[in-house]
């Protein structure tokens, strides 16, 4: 089993070679210092595993891991590093990495991502896949707000949009020529289909799901 590293603290290199021959004494490593030599080197075909700090190389690009899988190199990503920033953990995603896990682990969690990544699975610290939760729980939420809003006809539309504007139900039956009764009856069928209970709720959501502008709020 061949393993390359691309991290610029050799402690840290040291401590997962000691890890890593723990169970795999057979294991080789190599090192990479710069961008062009990690991916010159993963494209020998050469590797099994490479073990990457992105910040190491101020010019790390994920896309470099689409690159190398489209060339049919056979190499797991795992990502070994401090940084948790939003941005970096959904380039991590979008880029499928085997691996990723923070540097505050401890042995054990390192050994069994190691071996989950060698058997084909993917192994998330719990910090990327608390994120990776709360970002499919937001697309779960904004999918049924979108769902909502294409509940709602275009006259509906309009209704909500002059509720926002702080109209009566008498001021919008007179603004759309329709009787006091039909205004009640299409607000209350708009209360139900968005569920909600009163008008600030019912702009409050109009506002997320783009029926209104903030600016077009008056309550």
């Amino acid at each position: 089993m061949n393993i390359l590293f691309a991290d610029f603290q050799a402690l840290t290199r040291e401590g997962i070679r000691s890890v890593i021959r723990r169970n795999h004494p057979e294991a080789t490593f190599s090192e990479a210092y710069s961008r062009q030599d990690l991916l010159a080197q993963i494209n020998t075909g050469q590797f099994t595993l490479s073990i990457i700090d992105p910040v190491s190389f101020d010019d790390f690009d994920f896309s470099d891991i689409a690159l190398t899988r489209a060339q049919k190199q056979r190499v797991a990503f795992f990502i070994f590093t401090s940084s948790l920033s939003p941005e970096f953990m959904t380039k991590a995603l979008d880029y499928n990495v085997d691996a990723f896990l923070t540097k505050d682990c401890d042995v054990s969690e390192f050994s069994k991502a190691v071996e989950a990544v060698l058997v084909g699975k993917k192994y998330y610290c719990p910090e990327l896949s608390e994120f990776l939760y709360k970002l499919h729980s937001r697309e779960k939420q904004n999918e049924a707000s979108n769902n909502k809003k294409h509940l709602l006809t275009t006259k509906e539309e309009e209704i909500v949009r002059l509720i926002g504007e702080g109209l009566s139900a008498k001021e919008i039956a007179n603004r759309l020529f329709i009787s006091v009764h039909t205004s009640n009856t299409h607000r209350k069928n708009i209360y139900r289909k968005c569920s909600v209970r009163n008008a600030s709720e019912l702009v409050m959501f109009a506002v997320k799901t783009g029926i209104i502008e903030k600016i077009e709020y008056y309550i």
